[in-house]
């Protein structure tokens, strides 16, 4: 688990250094050694999944986290079990090539065995590539988050 913990953590740099170049406000920079302990927890937890895809020479190229929740019904909204895609990455020198949509794939699959009810993800208004990626997996947007800081008001 700590090697596959290790190579995950890497690989988020690619996507980590992504953020930090377009919100260096929000994000920090890649930090394999302080990230690898999260992914550690996320490998033992039972509501997560995560895929690695490693090329023909058994080098990890890629990665996709799903988690599942149980969102009990209220006054407001009926009660569904949804998994989040989450934390997709493949190296850039391996792109081009299917691995993203193979990853999302398997999320998608794990979504139904579950019998989950959606599958929902989040990205960056910036991630041009992502958005590309799961609109052409059939994601559709379900609403808009907005922010602003509170630096100049």
């Amino acid at each position: 688990m700590a090697d596959d913990a290790r190579r995950i953590a890497v690989l988020n740099g690619f996507v980590q250094a992504l953020h930090v170049e377009h919100r260096p406000d929000r994000f920090r920079p890649p930090d394999v050694d302080a990230f690898t302990p999260v992914v550690e927890g996320w490998l033992r937890s039972a509501n997560r999944r995560i895929w690695l895809a490693e090329d023909v020479n058994g080098i990890p190229v890629g990665y996709v986290m799903g988690v599942r929740f149980d969102r009990p019904p209220n006054a407001l909204v009926a009660g569904a079990t949804i998994v989040e895609l989450d934390q997709v990455v493949v190296d850039p020198a391996a792109r081009g090539q299917g691995i993203a949509t193979a990853l999302c794939g398997e999320v998608l699959q794990w979504a139904s065995a579950l019998g989950a009810d959606r599958v929902e993800l989040s990205t960056w208004a910036f991630n041009d590539s992502a958005q590309s990626l799961f609109a052409g997996l059939g994601f559709t947007p379900d609403y808009l988050r907005l922010s602003r800081s509170t630096n100049d008001i």
